[in-house]
């Protein structure tokens, strides 16, 4: 018998391929018939995502909701008998044996009789039957002999399958479409590349700063003389002999090289060697980069890198946060998501590097500072108990804060977070202010967003910027006309409420009509609740009561006053007074009991640069007379009316200025500089005895120095008032180490050089600056016109010596800007341009 290869060959491929099919059905009902999960493609804390595609996983999963008849389909399979593949290959190579049987391989070879048997099986076995027995099966489990399943149809299944999920998960769940997922992958990819131009960007800074770091420590190591070494070894060593070399030679000296100095053994040589490289080690871990605008040449290249990424991490703030990863799915895949559906919609959000050079980059130093010297920044400026430190360590700030908290920042948010009813008594100048925010966006985040703002009444409108400069979250304002409308939208819809202080007394609205739960209070000038007697007082403390968190914000030194200050702890823990009664006479036992409660910090314990200067924008919300005064001169184009109009003895400004001296009083002395004899009149008048000068025009350099000399013996407290152009130049006043700008000046050279003579050379304080500003008035135009005249005249000042001789090199126009407020304000208020 001999067969005819082709033949054989196709005999083969059809017997094979019912085999192939035979076990591809039989893994199938095994896949199937053991049931399966709902198939994840992501989940996170707050959603997990199910896909549905034709897929073995899938077909798992549905089995349990439709009606199977396994057995019967393990029966049909089983009475298909089919050797294995792998048995079967062994076969067909004793049938091709068959082909080669003929001519004279049939006189020289044995008859392939074995082959001639699987031939004659092969041939009995009738593969379309087989087919068509396995074509029924796999219909009945939803799929085809290609292993790809089909006619699922879980749309007519979707009722059970979200009932499941829901068990499953205990969230609700929506479905969604196969394109969304994969267009929220698309956007995933863009916004890990994004990061990843990121990630690569903090390296290089990373690497500036080591190289920064390893500089400063070498120069400092080669100014430190040996005999530091002493307090190392105890003082047994003896460094005489080594006195003409650096800390860096010794260390990378072999003991050899030294011991031929003379008086040099080999004991001396190796402890000194030890020494040198023991306290090396020490001065470089310790060292952070400094920036050093003065000597720009050694930190250059780590403010570029810095800068680049500071400013690349501004494109990104829009980018969302955690997005949920996604793998794609195949269209028409129905998609259920459980919990929160945070799908991208869909866009790019591809954020390409723009390359910073050097120049720019000191530029935005210029007038970034802050937020260079914020970067890496970890230390939280103060000691608390272990337990509050393990609490805050467990503490990740979320939501969003458009700015770089300090480490000490970031520590005063989580110490709130961690205690829940504190204060906050940091030293003015290190943002207070920005401490809350971060823990209001981080509770928004967590849905808690009913935040309270109770403040003095001038500063309602700062705590509305702020807010709205640093977070994304809406204010409300409870004060004036609207306050009712915009007090039932807080408490339906939540956000920051802003509220003065007299709000809060019995009878005012947050008293009698609060009817939802206050997430987090925050008290600003909190001194200001430190009389129990008082119905302010009352109200905080009942506020305080009903609120899941609250932070009194002060940088007055309470602790000078005990009494004042146990009336604000008791607020915030009901056991305080007892607790304090325990210690009483003990200042130990005194920082125990209130360090769960009380946190400050100095600008000496937490700013290593100690920036020279404090600035803090005052904006004041006029009254009523104010704002009719000023409309008056804005009709009739008098622009130095139209400055002045804010400044009366009785306007708000002034209430400011008194707040301002009342509540830090301790701090130190100041000066008030204003360009109007008639605001000097009227500040004398306020001040009373607490006032020295006036300095003004007209006044002789004799008296001026005079009243400079009594000023600076004075006690604290004292007032310097001064015209701005008379006392600009020529007076030193290292006594005063706060400034108050009354109004803004048309020319920044001017506050600067006013600036100057308090910070200058021999102050050791660090100098507060507060502008008075008025919203919505010539004084915001000006501001936003000057700004950029601002930043150029800083840095111009900075890079030239002469700049405080010839500021006009960088000034422009006052005329022109004079035209330009005036026509902007009348545009403002609805007057007519006048020719």
């Amino acid at each position: 018998m001999s067969t005819d290869a082709q033949y054989l060959e196709q005999l083969i491929r059809d017997v094979r391929s019912a085999i192939q099919h035979r076990d591809a059905t039989q893994w199938r009902l095994d896949t199937i018939s053991s049931g399966g999960t709902a198939p994840t493609i992501g989940s996170d804390d707050d959603a997990r995502v199910f896909a549905f595609p034709p897929t073995a996983e899938t077909a798992a999963y549905l089995a349990q909701f439709r009606n199977m008849n396994f057995g019967q389909l393990r029966q049909d399979l089983a009475g298909i008998q089919l050797p294995v593949l792998n048995q079967f290959e062994a076969q067909a190579n004793e049938a091709r044996k068959t082909s080669a049987y003929r001519g004279l391989r049939r006189i020289f070879s044995s008859r392939p009789i074995e082959g001639e048997q699987v031939v004659a099986w092969m041939e009995s076995v009738n593969v379309p039957a087989i087919h068509s027995i396995l074509s029924g099966i796999d219909a009945a489990l939803g799929s085809t002999d290609r292993n790809e399943f089909i006619n699922l149809h879980p749309e007519s299944l979707r009722g059970q399958i979200e009932a499941d999920l829901v068990c499953l998960t205990g969230w609700p769940v929506s479905w969604v479409d196969a394109n969304l997922v994969n267009r929220h992958v698309q956007a995933l990819g863009s916004i890990q590349a994004a990061r990843a131009t990121e990630h690569a960007l903090e390296a290089t800074v990373q690497r500036a700063a080591r190289e920064l770091n390893t500089a400063q420590a070498q120069a400092e190591l080669n100014r430190t003389d040996v005999s530091v070494l002493d307090q190392i070894t105890d003082g047994r060593v003896r460094l005489n002999q080594l006195a003409h070399m650096t800390i860096p030679q010794i260390a990378a000296s072999q003991a050899s090289e030294l011991m031929k100095i003379d008086g040099v053994g080999e004991k001396t040589a190796n402890q000194a060697i030890a020494a040198a490289r023991s306290y090396s080690t020490d001065v470089i871990h310790s060292q952070v980069p400094v920036i050093n605008y003065q000597d720009k040449v050694p930190c250059t290249e780590y403010v570029t890198a810095l800068a680049n990424l500071l400013s690349y991490r501004d494109d990104l703030r829009d980018l969302p946060v955690d997005p949920l990863n996604l793998t794609p799915v195949p269209d028409g895949t129905m998609v259920a998501v459980a919990g929160v559906n945070d799908l991208i919609e869909g866009g790019t959000f591809e954020r390409p590097h723009r390359p910073i050079g050097s120049d720019e980059a000191w530029n935005l130093y210029a007038v970034r500072a802050a937020e260079f010297h914020a970067y890496g920044d970890s230390g939280s400026g103060s000691e608390v108990p272990t337990e509050i430190a393990e609490r805050i360590a467990d503490i990740t700030l979320r939501g969003t804060l458009h700015a770089s908290l300090r480490g000490y920042q970031s520590f005063g948010s989580k110490f709130i977070l961690a205690q829940q009813k504190v204060l906050i008594g940091d030293e003015m100048g290190l943002g207070k202010t920005m401490q809350a925010l971060a823990v209001f966006a981080h509770l928004a985040d967590e849905g808690k967003k009913h935040a309270l703002v109770v403040c003095p009444p001038s500063l309602r409108i700062n705590w509305q910027r702020e807010i709205a400069k640093f977070t994304d979250l809406p204010t409300h304002m409870l004060h004036g006309a609207d306050k009712d409308v915009e007090f039932e939208a807080w408490q339906h819809s939540g956000g920051v409420a802003i509220a003065g202080y007299p709000e809060t007394r019995k009878g005012k609205m947050l008293a009698e009509s609060l009817r939802t739960s206050i997430d987090v209070l925050a008290v600003d000038e909190a001194h200001r609740a430190k009389n129990p007697d008082s119905q302010q007082s009352q109200g905080v403390h009942s506020l305080t009561q009903q609120a899941e968190l609250a932070v009194y914000l002060t940088g007055t030194p309470l602790e000078n006053r005990v009494s004042e200050f146990e009336v604000l702890l008791g607020y915030l823990d009901a056991e305080m007074p007892k607790k304090l009664e325990e210690v009483r006479g003990t200042a130990s036992g005194f920082q125990n009991a209130i360090a769960g409660v009380y946190l400050r910090r100095n600008q000496v314990d937490v700013l290593n640069e100690l920036p020279p200067l404090t600035e803090v924008e005052e904006w004041v919300e006029p009254k009523p007379g104010d704002v009719e005064r000023y409309e008056d001169a804005v009709r009739r184009g008098h622009f130095m009316d139209m400055r002045q109009a804010f400044s009366s003895k009785e306007s708000a400004k002034m209430e400011r200025v008194t707040e301002l001296l009342d509540d830090g009083a301790e701090a130190g002395k100041t000066i008030i500089f204003t360009y109007f004899r008639s605001v000097l009149e009227s500040l004398t008048s306020t001040l009373g005895d607490r006032a020295y000068g006036p300095i003004a025009g007209g006044v002789s350099h004799e008296d001026r120095q005079k009243a400079v000399d009594e000023f600076t013996a004075a006690e604290a407290g004292a007032v310097l008032v001064c015209q701005i152009t008379a006392a600009s130049e020529g007076l030193n006043i290292q006594a005063a180490n706060r400034i108050v700008l009354f109004e803004p000046q048309l020319n920044p050279a001017t506050e600067a050089q006013a600036i100057a003579r308090a910070h200058r050379m021999g102050q050791v304080n660090t100098v507060e600056v507060h502008r008075l500003l008025t919203p919505h008035s010539v004084e915001e135009r000006l501001m936003e016109m000057l700004d950029s005249k601002r930043a150029l005249f800083d840095r111009f000042a900075r890079d030239s010596v002469t700049a405080d001789s010839t500021p006009e090199a960088v000034d422009v126009s006052e005329a022109k800007l004079i035209d330009q407020v005036i026509a902007a304000e009348r545009e403002r208020i609805g007057e007519a341009p006048r020719l």
